[in-house]
């Protein structure tokens, strides 16, 4: 109580205090009392604003709480997810509306978090972006922090560094990628993972087999063999055969990069 009802320097200085943030099923049970019974107590109401957001409900609908043992911590959480995907979970929603708790969702969100991060993939930030983009980003926020409209924008700015005519427009919107899903707290650092000969070898392992690679040759080497077949499909045309070796990659984590200059490759 901060010393109430004697006037001491804690209460003075923490009383009234500017934001209270609460879910909107407490307003009458809680928040509303708390404002009559402080004017009463006063003089005052404790605070000026009131922040409501959404509540997170369980699989079968029920509000998580304490006090049913429904809930689930954040330490508990990131011991099957990572920090991005709970994010990405959290942002898909507004927050003034519930979230729908279950794995169903987290496993969309980790796909779309990987997406985002992998499309940044061997890029940094730099002082460059695309001011289209981040105009864009601004008004979605602007709409009454509408994340999800944002994460729309991110993804649009994804498409455009995979699609990138050349390297200097690639590095453009993956810079742009980065500043803008920082500001969503996204931590773009992971895009710059690297791996040893031995753990790539372990990871394109099935792509030896597939395309009949010699596998005494080293795997950054056996990787630009399969990209030179890539290629070759493509000069003849054979989209299929071309999107069927991008696909390989990908389920071996190995993220294709297409430009004027040629494919990279980077680890995802």
């Amino acid at each position: 109580t901060l010393g109430w009802p004697d006037k001491t320097p804690e209460l003075e200085y923490f009383y009234p205090t500017n934001t209270l943030v609460t879910g909107y099923d407490i307003i009458f049970f809680w928040v509303a009392r708390m404002i009559f019974s402080a004017c009463e107590q006063m003089g005052c109401p404790p605070y000026d604003t009131v922040f409501i957001h959404g509540i997170v409900r369980d699989e079968k609908g029920i509000k998580m709480s304490k006090s049913l043992g429904n809930f689930v911590t954040i330490n508990k959480l990131l011991e099957s997810y990572d920090a991005d995907t709970i994010r990405f979970f959290i942002l898909t929603n507004h927050y003034r509306m519930p979230v729908e708790f279950n794995d169903e969702a987290l496993n969309s969100a980790a796909a779309g978090a990987k997406r985002l991060i992998g499309a940044a993939c061997g890029y940094n930030k730099t002082d460059e972006v695309d001011e289209e983009s981040v105009n864009a980003f601004k008004l979605a926020m602007d709409d009454d922090l509408n994340t999800s409209k944002a994460l729309a924008v991110l993804f649009a700015v994804a498409d455009k560094v995979k699609k990138a005519s050349d390297e200097k427009e690639a590095r453009l919107y993956a810079s742009t990628l980065i500043t803008l899903g920082e500001v969503l707290g996204f931590d773009f650092s992971l895009a710059k993972k690297e791996v040893c000969e031995s753990e790539l070898r372990e990871m394109i392992l099935p792509l030896y087999k597939t395309f009949e690679i010699d596998e005494n040759i080293c795997a950054n080497e056996a990787i630009e063999k399969i990209i030179s077949i890539r290629k070759a499909a493509r000069d003849n045309k054979d989209w299929a055969k071309s999107d069927l070796i991008r696909d390989e990659f990908d389920k071996c984590g190995i993220l294709l990069k297409d430009s004027k200059e040629g494919t990279t490759w980077q680890v995802k």
